[in-house]
């Protein structure tokens, strides 16, 4: 089975079968991916707390973990490295720059919190790898050119107030609603599980 990328839906394609692979199969991917980074970090996070690792080495390995998944997802969206443009790996750096700047805070803290609260912070920043994935979505849509409108689709969970707001717009014109689920722009910050659908 060979996957690739058609530019003109913004969606892959199963090139064995003709059939676009599904938003559920790419999400189940993605899905496996922050599962896999969340792993790391636990790990990581045991390591530092019964005093194997630094303060120093932590960083190093937190900041690598958090970079890779954030490429992974970003790429995903956008279509695989093939699709990726220099506009696109300067908004990963942008987005990581925001990231670097929280962990600076979180690093600051190790020292005061606990082994279940530096996993908890940890988590945190998988969870908004998430948004780099919607953000390469979206350049993947304006590149395609295809698609005029944008919604803000709830996910399977409890709504915060901005999320509900965000949805009751409906179908807006591509760049109206002015972020993407687990940007941090909502109530629910990180954890949100909407998504946007284009048209």
């Amino acid at each position: 089975m060979a996957i690739v990328w058609n530019e003109a839906r913004a969606r892959y394609r199963d090139t064995t079968t003709g059939k676009f692979v599904s938003r559920a199969t790419v999400i189940e991917r993605l899905k496996e991916s922050l599962a896999t980074s969340s792993d790391a970090i636990k790990t990581l996070t045991s390591s530092y707390s019964s005093g194997s690792l630094g303060k120093r080495e932590f960083s190093t390995v937190f900041r690598q973990e958090i970079k890779d998944e954030f490429i992974r997802q970003y790429v995903t969206g956008r279509g695989g490295v093939p699709s990726m443009s220099q506009k696109d790996w300067g908004r990963v750096g942008q987005l990581l720059k925001v990231q670097y700047q929280y962990a600076a805070g979180f690093e600051r803290d190790l020292g005061n919190l606990s082994e279940a609260q530096i996993a908890a912070r940890a988590r945190l920043y998988v969870n908004a790898s998430g948004a780099a994935y919607e953000y390469g979505k979206l350049a993947a849509v304006i590149a395609s050119g295809n698609f005029t409108e944008e919604f803000w689709q709830l996910g399977d969970a409890e709504h915060c107030a901005d999320c509900e707001s965000l949805n009751s717009q409906g179908w807006v014109k591509i760049g109206t609603l002015g972020t993407v689920p687990r940007a941090g722009a909502t109530e629910c910050l990180v954890n949100c599980q909407c998504e946007i659908r284009y048209r």
